[in-house]
């Protein structure tokens, strides 16, 4: 008896480490196979991480979710490129998840302080500096058209 109650235990205990460890990566990967030959709302569909998943990560994981979501790029597509980030901020439950996150002001700080801006002007190969200049974009939009600012407080902002 004693020996079951020890193996359900170790079972359960198992099984709450593997969920708080799981990893959870986009299923369809940009410029695959697959993500030439399924239709834009099934990919879509996909990119969503399970609410549970979502919900469990910290706001870094969030985050870094956040930049690879496969969409992101997709605000370029659009001839006016505030529709794009709507469309593309609409779609996405892990940038409306970010936004709603208390410290994502935190997190957002602590991700420019790492831009090096002089770098910018280094960069050759214009693939990477198109990415680069996307990414900042991309959060100026998030910041500014988006409920972010609600999260500012004075306490929030490196002053």
């Amino acid at each position: 008896m004693k020996i079951k109650c020890l193996i359900i235990i170790f079972c359960l205990f198992s099984g709450v480490i593997y969920a708080q460890t799981e990893k959870w990566e986009y299923p369809i990967k940009l410029g695959s196979q697959e993500w030439r030959t399924t239709s834009y709302d099934y990919k879509v569909e996909k990119s969503l991480p399970p609410k549970e998943i979502l919900n469990s990560w910290d706001t870094d994981t969030l985050f870094e979710h956040c930049m690879l979501y496969p969409f992101n790029m997709l605000a370029w597509t659009y001839n006016n490129p505030n529709a794009g980030f709507k469309r593309v901020y609409d779609q996405a439950t892990v940038w409306h998840e970010f936004v709603r996150r208390k410290d994502a002001v935190e997190v957002l700080i602590k991700y420019f302080e790492t831009v090096s801006f002089e770098r910018l002007f280094e960069i050759k190969k214009l693939y990477v500096l198109g990415n680069e200049l996307f990414e900042l974009y991309f959060l100026e939009k998030l910041v500014s058209e988006t409920d972010f600012t609600t999260l500012l407080t004075p306490k929030s902002l490196p002053i």
